[in-house]
């Protein structure tokens, strides 16, 4: 298991300015989600560097929310004000975008010698707004329906309410995989009312660990009948 957390830094690449700095970490940063994400059987990938200053999510071709100034290198901020970024440094930005998912697909291609499967969870938490659900899916052609099921339940019965690519769809793809069906993918959205307080950690933030925890043991058992089932 693969627990890809791109959004989880405060480090801003040189080169970078934004106004209002810590207001737009604040609003942009998924906050501790390298420690609410747990599992002791995952391999973490865990992006060094603000999405202010390069968003891995993002595709380098055909990207929605380039429109909006919000593609792999930003041009506004969380408050639609420009970014300003040295020009000499652009070269340096996209070889740390390229290093990034370079290192996604060799492990991916790794696991996938020595293993049937490779399961990559996007790591991810959301601000709280009305008609916000308390958990987040996303989604795909690449995700088992019944872990999707599986997790439904699960959230369900520990009380938490949850939905299906709403507000946030999809998950990442390492390039090269994308039509390789021994290669999935889920992305888990937490609201951050969960385990925040404002922006620091609440007094629920180790249940809320564990639930995570829980919610990966689904897929960790995902990938144990996989492979049982292709050694058999």
């Amino acid at each position: 298991m693969l627990l890809h957390i791109p959004h989880s830094s405060i480090k801003m690449a040189k080169g970078v300015k934004v106004s209002n700095l810590q207001e737009n970490l604040d609003v942009l940063t998924d906050w501790f989600t390298d420690e609410l994400f747990y599992h002791p059987s995952a391999e973490y990938i865990i992006f060094p560097y603000s999405r202010l200053s390069v968003d891995v999510e993002r595709y380098l071709k055909d990207e929605p929310m380039e429109k909006e100034g919000k593609g792999v290198l930003y041009k506004t901020d969380a408050f639609n004000k420009p970014i300003i970024r040295d020009a000499t440094v652009f070269p340096a930005m996209m070889k740390i975008y390229q290093d990034h998912h370079y290192f996604l697909n060799q492990r991916a291609g790794w696991t996938l010698a020595y293993f049937p499967i490779a399961f990559i969870v996007d790591c991810h938490s959301f601000a709280d707004e009305a008609g916000h659900p308390d958990i987040c899916l996303g989604t795909g052609s690449y995700t088992p329906e019944s872990v999707v099921d599986e997790m439904k339940k699960y959230f369900d019965k520990n009380g938490f309410s949850n939905t299906v690519n709403f507000p946030y769809s999809g998950s990442i793809m390492p390039h090269g995989f994308e039509n390789n069906k021994d290669v999935k993918s889920i992305m888990i959205e937490v609201n951050r009312k969960l385990y925040l307080n404002k922006y620091n950690k609440n007094d629920n933030f180790e249940n809320m660990q564990k639930i995570i925890e829980g919610a990966l043991d689904i897929i960790y058992e995902h990938e144990d009948t996989v492979r049982k089932q292709n050694f058999s």
